[in-house]
C-alpha cells in the first residue's frame, strides 16, 4: 500500500514543479497557519498622542485607504460585499462571464484539441463537469469578492475526483500558499493537518487544494514578502533547493479600487439621510406665561405641562416600537417671564431638507461604478443610459466588462486544469507534464464579448482585404498591365504591404497559371471554341465566313 501512494505521488508531482517530499519533514522552514506574525496588525493600531501632528482630525478631510494586510483587507470586503449595489455588480459581471450554454445548460466542457483524445475528454467531461458546473458560480463569487479561493478535491485511487468541497474551511482566509521559485509548493491552515501529528502544521501537498485566483495582482514596493530563514534570498539559488516561502499573490478583489468611491457614497448618503430625516420633523417650541408667578407656583406650573407631555412623549415612542413608526413632532417647553400669567403660546418650526442638487451624490455613484467596471445605468439608474448601449448591451461593448469577465475565467480554467490533473493521477495513473501543451481544452459557454466581436470586426476586415487584394490582381491579369512585373511587385508591397518574397512567388504563380491557361485547349471556351491556338485562325475564318452567308441568304 505505501509503496502504490508513493508511486502515485511521483506521478501527480510531474504535474506541480514546485513540490518536494522532503518539505513536509523539514522543521527549518517557517510556516504559519492563519493570521499571525507576518500579519500587519499595525495598520489597525490607532494613532498615540506622542509625535502627533498639532493639527487636529477634525481639520483634515482623509481618504479612505484599503488596508495592506490582507486579513484586514478580508474583512472590509466582508462589509462590502453585503452592500446591495456592489453585490449585484459582481453577480452581473459573474453571469456574463459563466453564463450557461442554452441547450446543455452547461457554463464549461471539456473539449479535446486532438482528435485522438476525444475519448478522454469525454471522460474527463462526464466526471468533472457536473462538479465543476455546479460550483463555478460560487467559486467565482468568492474569487471575485476576496482576490482568490480554494476548494478541497476529494479523489480515490483509481477512480478520480469524486467530490469538491468549498466552504468557509477553504475560505482564502483560512489558507496560507506557500510557493517554491513561484511555484506552489504546498498549503497551510488550522484546518488541514494530519491527525495523530499533536496538531503540528505541516506543509498540505499541492494537490491537497485548488486555488482559484484573479489573475491581475500589484505588489507593493515597500512591503519585501516575511523571510524567516535565517539566510538573504537569492536569485540565483536553484529552483529545487530554495526554501519554500508564503507568496504574496492571493489575487485582488474586484471590489478593491471601489473602496475609497464607496466609503465616500455611505457617507453622502447618510448625509441625505440626515437631511431627509431633519426635514420630517416638526419643532414645536411650547412658551408656557409665567408673569408675577412665584418660583413655587411657576415650578407647579412647569411640572404639570411637563409631565402630561413627557406621557405623550413615552406613548409615542411605545407605539413607535410596536407599529414601526416615528414620532415627527417634537415639543419643547420654553419658560416665558412674559406674555401674560398662566398662557401658553405654541410655535412649530420646520427645515426644508434643501437636497435638490445631489451631485456630489451621483458623482460618487459614477466613480464607484467605474471601479467596478460598470455602467451606473446597470445598478438600476437606467434613466442615465443616455442614448442606449447599442447593439448587444453593455456587456459586449465594454472593454472592462471583457476584462473582467477574462479574469475570472482565467482563474477557473487554471483550476480546472489543475482539477484534470489530479483526477488523471488517481484515476489513469498519467498526468500532463507541467509546461507541456495539452490535447485538451477548457471552452466556455459565455456571451460574446468586447473583445470577441473586435477579433470577429479584424477577421472580417482581413476578409474584406483579401477580396480586394484578388479583384485587384485579377484586373492586372486581365489587363495591359498583365505584362509588367514591376507594376505587380509595386502594387503588391508598397500599396498592399505584403512582403517582398512573398510578392515575388506569387507574381511568378501568376504568370506561370497564365501560361498554362494559354497552352490549354479550353483558352477560347467562351466563344464557343474547344481547340489548340494553332487551330484557332482557321476556325475563326470558317466562323466568320458562315455568319456572313447566313447573314446575306437572310437579307436576300
Amino acid at each position: 500500500m505505501a509503496k502504490k501512494e508513493k508511486g502515485l505521488v511521483a506521478v501527480i508531482a510531474q504535474a506541480f514543479a514546485g513540490y518536494n517530499p522532503d518539505d513536509q519533514n523539514n522543521a527549518g522552514i517557517p510556516l504559519q497557519s492563519g493570521p499571525g506574525a507576518s500579519s500587519s496588525w499595525h495598520h489597525s493600531a490607532p494613532e498615540t498622542e506622542e509625535g502627533r501632528d498639532p493639527t487636529t482630525d477634525a481639520d483634515w478631510v482623509g481618504d479612505k485607504v484599503m488596508p495592506e494586510d490582507r486579513y484586514l483587507k478580508y474583512d472590509v470586503l466582508q462589509g462590502m460585499i453585503t452592500d446591495p449595489l456592489l453585490s449585484g455588480g459582481i453577480d452581473l459581471h459573474i453571469c456574463h462571464a459563466l453564463s450557461a450554454d442554452n441547450k446543455t445548460g452547461n457554463i464549461v466542457t471539456i473539449e479535446a484539441t486532438d482528435p485522438s483524445m476525444a475519448e478522454l475528454a469525454a471522460e474527463l467531461n462526464a466526471a468533472l463537469g457536473p462538479l465543476i458546473n455546479e460550483g463555478a458560480p460560487s467559486w467565482c463569487k468568492q474569487m471575485a469578492v476576496f482576490g482568490a479561493h480554494y476548494v478541497r478535491p476529494y479523489a480515490r485511487e483509481g477512480v478520480g475526483i469524486v467530490d469538491i468541497e468549498s466552504s468557509w474551511y477553504t475560505m482564502a482566509r483560512q489558507i496560507r500558499e506557500y510557493v517554491r521559485g513561484g511555484k506552489v509548493a504546498g498549503y497551510t491552515s488550522e484546518y488541514l493537518k494530519k491527525r495523530g501529528t499533536g496538531g503540528a502544521i505541516q506543509l498540505a501537498e499541492p494537490w491537497s487544494l485548488v486555488a482559484l485566483k484573479i489573475p491581475y495582482w500589484q505588489p507593493n514596493i515597500n512591503r519585501e514578502p516575511l523571510n524567516n530563514t535565517g539566510t538573504q534570498y537569492s536569485l540565483y539559488d536553484d529552483n529545487h533547493r530554495r526554501v519554500p516561502i508564503e507568496t504574496q499573490d492571493y489575487g485582488t478583489s474586484m471590489l478593491e479600487h471601489c473602496y475609497p468611491a464607496w466609503c465616500d457614497l455611505k457617507d453622502s448618503l447618510v448625509s441625505l439621510k440626515g437631511s431627509r430625516y431633519n426635514a420630517s420633523r416638526i419643532d414645536r417650541f411650547v412658551a408656557l406665561g409665567m408673569e408675577n408667578l412665584d418660583p413655587v407656583q411657576a415650578a407647579q406650573y412647569l411640572n404639570l405641562v411637563g409631565t402630561q407631555m413627557r406621557k405623550d412623549l413615552e406613548t409615542a415612542e411605545r407605539k413607535s416600537r410596536q407599529k414601526g413608526l416615528l414620532p415627527t413632532v417634537w415639543n419643547r417647553i420654553v419658560p416665558a417671564l412674559a406674555g401674560g400669567k398662566g398662557g401658553v403660546t405654541i410655535d412649530t418650526q420646520t427645515t426644508s431638507p434643501d437636497i435638490a442638487h445631489i451631485e456630489d451624490v451621483m458623482f460618487h455613484l459614477k466613480r464607484m461604478s467605474a471601479g467596478l467596471g460598470l455602467d451606473v445605468s446597470m445598478l438600476g439608474w437606467g434613466d442615465l443610459m443616455s442614448g442606449g448601449l447599442g447593439d448587444g448591451g453593455f456587456f459586449r461593448t465594454s472593454i472592462h466588462a471583457a476584462i473582467r469577465a477574462n479574469w475570472l475565467r482565467i482563474g477557473l480554467r487554471h483550476s480546472i486544469h489543475r482539477m484534470i490533473d489530479i483526477h488523471m493521477a488517481n484515476k489513469y495513473g498519467k498526468v500532463f507534464p507541467a509546461g507541456a501543451a495539452r490535447p485538451i481544452e477548457v471552452k466556455f459557454h459565455s456571451l460574446n464579448t468586447a473583445i470577441a466581436q473586435e477579433e470577429a470586426d479584424e477577421r472580417e476586415s482581413r476578409a474584406q482585404f483579401a477580396m480586394t487584394l484578388a479583384t485587384l490582381l485579377d484586373t492586372i491579369e486581365n489587363g495591359r498591365l498583365a505584362g509588367s512585373d514591376t507594376f505587380k511587385n509595386l502594387a503588391l508591397t508598397d500599396l498592399a504591404g505584403i512582403d517582398k518574397d512573398v510578392a515575388k512567388a506569387v507574381i511568378h504563380e501568376l504568370a506561370k497559371s497564365a501560361s498554362e491557361a494559354a497552352d490549354s485547349d479550353e483558352f477560347m471556351e467562351s466563344v464557343g471554341y474547344r481547340g489548340d491556338r494553332a487551330g484557332f485562325d482557321a476556325w475563326l475564318s470558317q466562323k466568320i465566313n458562315s455568319e456572313i452567308i447566313s447573314f446575306v441568304g437572310g437579307a436576300s
